[in-house]
């Protein structure tokens, strides 16, 4: 079960996204994300674990990856500031987008927003891509049936 403070609890299988919002991201809330993050990554042997099989190779699933979203950074936030661990293609808190300093870093790469709508534009664009990816390794949670389609 995942729980969020205020809103429930959430059995980990139907868990896609996690995404933080804040008005303005400070430095601690980096490592705070991270944190959080780390106890959705399969690898974190004290992490929550998804319990049906999936529908990938030796019934593995992909497992609920972390974002942060804030509308301003106090500092001058890029990609060489996130932490080590927000970074390469495992990062269990690989989306990072501060609309008002017009960044996206996707895995520790900046994507170059030009404006804080094409920063929120790529945001969502990182989030619904790989969302029914994730959504089609777990057979039996799949966006589609989700949807009735």
């Amino acid at each position: 079960m995942v729980f969020h403070e205020g809103h429930g609890l959430y059995p980990i299988d139907a868990v896609h996204r996690t995404i933080e919002v804040k008005s303005t991201l400070k430095r601690e809330h980096l490592q705070e994300a991270e944190e959080a993050a780390l106890l959705l990554d399969p690898r974190n042997p004290d992490g929550l674990k998804i319990a049906s099989p999936g529908a990938l190779e030796d019934s593995r699933s992909f497992y609920p990856f972390s974002a942060i979203f804030a509308f301003d950074a106090d500092w001058g936030i890029s990609a060489d500031s996130l932490p080590d661990g927000m970074k390469g293609e495992s990062a269990p808190c690989g989306l990072v987008s501060v609309a008002k300093r017009n960044f996206c870093a996707w895995h520790g790469i900046d994507f170059k927003a030009n404006s804080p709508a094409h920063a929120v534009r790529l945001f969502a664009f990182f989030i619904l891509e790989t969302i029914e990816a994730s959504a089609a390794s777990r057979s039996k949670f799949s966006l589609g049936v989700w949807l009735d389609i």
